[in-house]
């Protein structure tokens, strides 16, 4: 489905079962009494690490990686 890609493997977000409505449950239910790691409630370190990941800079060397390699 994706998410474990879209969450760097749980580094930014909390993976769970996407089938599971009592895992997603409970994990909504934690994150909103901060019963989860505080890394992972730390929205500048999110925001920084999405970035990282997802970014522009990432994004340009990822295509201009693809185009070395078809040469």
């Amino acid at each position: 489905d994706g998410s474990r890609d879209a969450l760097l493997d749980g580094k930014i977000g909390t993976l769970v079962d996407p089938r599971s409505v009592e895992e997603i449950t409970n994990v909504i239910r934690k994150v909103l009494n901060k019963e989860i790691s505080p890394e992972l409630l730390d929205r500048e370190r999110l925001r920084k690490e999405a970035i990282r990941a997802y970014g522009f800079d990432m994004f340009t060397k990822r295509v201009l990686d693809l185009i070395h390699e078809l040469q």
